[in-house]
């Protein structure tokens, strides 16, 4: 209770996380739906930008938001899914999946730790260390594209809103944010998300895995965290792995993968090409069966579900 539950759609994490709710729904402009799932210990999946209808919920970053869903294991995910039209695909007899090395090095020690252990349970995987160019770059654009488009969302609202002083702040500071700084973002986002498709062409592989987080879910409080001896803010590095897939209106799974020391839920996050929903949920299907069980319940399905 003393570590943050990730954002935005907390509410759906920790409901599906406490056995309250079968299946949660929340929206994903930047990992909104896949960071609860992740501090819960549950399964999030966001879809490909556009492949589910958004009418009736407000929109903060049209080129970046997604509805999402959040469960506690992949066939429940997977039957929501089905339900908002994205059948599950099927995972080849050995999947493909890149591994991103260089990019997983900068999680600190014990996530790389928890990572490599997941990873060893992949044998019937083939894993492919490659990195996908622009990712970092790419990272960073979603976030200017997120703070322009939110910016605006802001501006739109009555002079009387009751808002605090971090939304003014980050309001202000949309306000601040030269028009080409967005342009050059939106190109940034377009470049890598050929990347990722060229990547995963190539190699033949469904989709890339990474850690969740670069680190454990932090204090509800804290604004830095220790990461490989440094002390760094929390943003932007907390986003590394899960961000560009909103960047690349793409589809990408949170799945649980154990626990680190201090009994705090450890993910791993696939990252599909756009368009292909049904195949990254295939997959995460397939590795849900690998790795280690989380503790938290299973759903139990009935005739009325």
């Amino acid at each position: 209770p003393a570590r943050t539950a990730g954002g935005s759609s907390t509410g759906c994490g920790v409901a599906v996380a406490l056995g309250l709710a079968a299946l949660g729904l929340g929206t994903d402009g930047g990992g909104s739906v896949r960071n609860p799932a992740l501090h819960c210990g549950v399964v999030g999946f966001k879809p490909s930008l556009g492949a589910w209808g958004y009418g009736g919920v407000p929109v903060y970053a049209p080129s970046l938001d997604t509805l999402g869903l959040i469960g506690r294991r992949v066939d429940c995910v997977a039957r929501g899914a089905a339900v908002l039209g994205t059948p599950v695909g099927a995972a080849p007899d050995r999947p493909r999946l890149i591994v991103p090395a260089r990019l997983v090095a900068e999680a600190d020690a014990p996530t790389r730790a928890l990572f490599a252990a997941a990873l060893a349970r992949l044998r019937d995987f083939d894993l492919i260390e490659a990195e996908v160019p622009l990712w970092r770059e790419a990272d960073a654009a979603c976030g200017t594209i997120s703070l322009a488009e939110g910016g605006a969302a802001l501006a739109a609202l009555p002079a009387e809103a009751p808002i605090g002083a971090h939304l003014k702040a980050r309001a202000a500071a949309a306000r601040a944010l030269p028009g080409s700084a967005v342009t050059d973002a939106r190109a940034v986002a377009a470049r890598f998300t050929d990347a990722l498709r060229g990547v995963l062409a190539r190699t033949g592989a469904g989709a890339v895995l990474t850690p969740g987080w670069p680190f454990a879910a932090p204090p509800v409080t804290a604004a830095e965290v220790e990461v490989n001896g440094r002390t760094v803010p929390l943003d932007p590095l907390r986003s590394l792995f899960v961000r560009v897939a909103n960047a690349a209106g793409a589809p990408a799974v949170m799945l649980p993968a154990g626990m680190y020391p201090e009994e705090v839920p450890f993910g791993v996050h696939l990252l599909g090409a756009p368009g292909g929903d049904g195949a990254v949920l295939a997959l995460a299907g397939r590795i849900e069966t690998a790795l280690p069980a989380t503790g938290v319940p299973a759903v139990v399905f009935t005739d009325g579900l």
